[in-house]
């Protein structure tokens, strides 16, 4: 139970929050949870949302976790992604994250999800959407 009553708790990652995002990463992200790829859990944050629910997901997720930016159209390199390692941390990059998403890309969001060190990086690729066969393609 959310501390805030008033509060939509961010882990719903209901149908009405996702009908909101435009985000090309964000987007691709649901479809493959909706394909119950093995998969990282994550929220769905929108720019309107609001600090405290933003470290209930935190918290919810454990630290540290990942901040992700999800512009409307992919802009590698450009909007940072950050590690969360405790709910002050979450909260200071979260404001500084939705202020740059709302000057640069404001149809874009976050994404809050568990840290996982990396040592490759991968996109994933709808190569048929007939058949909803993915690729993967793996940079080391």
């Amino acid at each position: 139970m959310t501390p805030y009553p008033d509060m939509t708790p961010l882990h719903y990652n209901s149908y009405e929050r996702q009908q909101q995002v435009k985000s090309q990463k964000m987007l691709a992200f649901m479809q493959a949870s909706r394909l119950q790829h093995n998969q990282p859990p994550y929220r769905l944050i929108l720019l309107s949302d609001t600090a405290p629910q933003v470290i209930e997901a935190g918290e919810e997720l454990g630290y540290p976790c990942f901040l992700r930016t999800c512009p409307e159209s992919p802009r590698a390199g450009v909007l940072p992604s950050v590690k969360c390692k405790s709910a002050a941390t979450l909260k200071r990059q979260f404001y500084r994250l939705r202020k740059l998403m709302r000057e640069d890309d404001p149809d874009g969001c976050l994404m809050l999800m568990p840290y996982i060190p990396a040592e490759t990086s991968s996109v994933a690729v709808l190569v048929s959407k007939a058949t909803s066969l993915w690729a993967w393609v793996t940079m080391v």
